[in-house]
């Protein structure tokens, strides 16, 4: 055996400390590259699917609300729900949609008679459609009506011209005499029913009303890439409720958006060519910051900041349009109204609960402070995200029409 194998067989077999500890560094190393490349992995996968969620319609909503028992057949039928913090909102008149069957099933439920450490029991104030018996699992909104028909409101189904086609809505008589239209605007992963809360409240005003339904919301229709844009491009079918309005008589226009439906009545108001026409807002629970929507939810579902980070900016690059499926990418400079309120033009009545666990109230209450003499800033508690209305009905109407009359307007009695 040569030297160089005999010095390769002393070398396996008698390490000194010095090659030891070598070998160690050398094997830890290529641990932590692997380690590290594991974890770049989980924060750019982590992020992609905090960037899809955010911008891909949903088919299906998650029914968070376990069905515990179901009474018919008493003079008042109940149902019995485990605790959470949406199972157990009561308030004036504290009436709530609940979903089941995977959203197949459809009732109200109402006041709370009873409650313990792991369930509430409420009342079923109307039943929808689908066995309620056979569900297992729920979610509740703030909707009570799926139609107008179903809230005895006079209606008349249109289709609004829009950039992609025919988007349908709802077209609601007011007086005679009134020229002034209101146009709903509904929010991310919702329809148009969910703002009939707020067109039965504004109905004794004598407006017109147009409920309004936009790109990939699932009734209207879709835009090229199929994909939400937190108001950069919905605004456009917004704009052609306007044109829509104003070919039917419309003079002014006040716009009425619910949660994402405010940042879109917020772009409109901005950057539509009637923008002149557009005499006011009033947003209940909007989003008016994006980023600051985004790193709230993102930290409530415990993702760490670079994932945070990152799903901001795979939404705002056109790099990233490759895994979002996006034409193109968000401009957050124009989503985030907190540090553009120079450029509100329009009075704002803006409504938004403390406890609001989907949309911070923080930019909100920043945004008005921000233009005093444009922005009316009503707080709320305790309501949770775009349940104000159910949650203190009166409230809400009196904030309405406190601001609706320092406009000029009155009851049409």
């Amino acid at each position: 055996m040569t030297d160089a194998d005999g010095n390769a067989e002393k070398s396996r077999h008698s390490d000194t400390p010095k090659s030891v500890f070598r070998r160690i560094v050398e094997g830890g190393a290529i641990a932590t590259v692997a380690v590290a490349a594991g974890a770049t992995a989980l924060v750019v996968g982590s992020a992609v699917a905090m960037a899809r969620r955010v911008v891909v319609p949903e088919k299906h909503s998650e029914e968070d609300i376990r069905i515990l028992g179901v009474d018919l057949e008493s003079e008042s039928p109940t149902i019995t729900l485990s605790l959470t913090p949406m199972s157990t909102l009561a308030g004036t008149p504290g009436e709530y949609s609940l979903w089941f069957a995977d959203g197949a099933g459809h009732l109200v439920v109402g006041a709370v008679v009873a409650q313990d450490d792991h369930s509430v029991t409420r009342v079923i104030v109307r039943q929808g459609f689908g066995d309620i018996r056979a569900g297992k699992r729920a979610r509740m909104n703030g909707w009570l009506w799926l139609s107008p028909a179903d809230a005895g409101l006079e209606f008349k189904p249109v289709a609004v011209h829009a950039v992609h086609g025919l988007n349908p809505a709802w077209v609601l008589p007011g007086g005679s005499a009134e020229t002034t239209w209101v146009i709903h605007i509904h929010g991310h992963g919702s329809k148009r029913a969910e703002t009939l809360r707020g067109a039965i409240s504004l109905k004794p005003w004598g407006f017109t009303q147009i409920i309004a339904s936009y790109r990939n919301d699932g009734e209207a229709e879709r835009s090229e890439d199929g994909r939400y844009a937190l108001g950069e491009t919905e605004w456009h079918d917004i704009d052609a409720a306007i044109e829509f309005a104003l070919a039917q008589g419309a003079q002014k226009i006040i716009l009425v958006g619910w949660s994402m439906g405010g940042a879109i009545a917020l772009q409109t108001a901005e950057r539509s060519v009637h923008r002149d026409h557009i005499v006011g807002l009033i947003l209940d629970s909007p989003a008016v910051d994006w980023i600051d929507v985004l790193n709230y939810q993102g930290e409530a579902i415990g993702l760490p900041g670079p994932v945070r980070n990152l799903t901001i900016g795979i939404l705002g690059s056109p790099a990233g349009r490759a895994v979002t499926g996006q034409h193109e990418p968000l401009d957050f400079s124009r989503l985030r109204w907190p540090e553009r309120a120079a450029d509100l033009a329009s009075p704002v009545l803006l409504l938004h609960s403390d406890d609001d666990v989907l949309v911070p109230s923080g930019p909100s209450r920043e945004f008005a402070a921000a233009r005093p003499d444009l922005v009316t800033f009503v707080p709320f508690s305790v309501a949770l995200h775009c349940r104000l209305w159910n949650y203190d009905r009166p409230r809400w109407e009196c904030a309405v029409a406190s601001w609706l009359q320092s406009l000029g307007y009155s009851l049409n009695t």
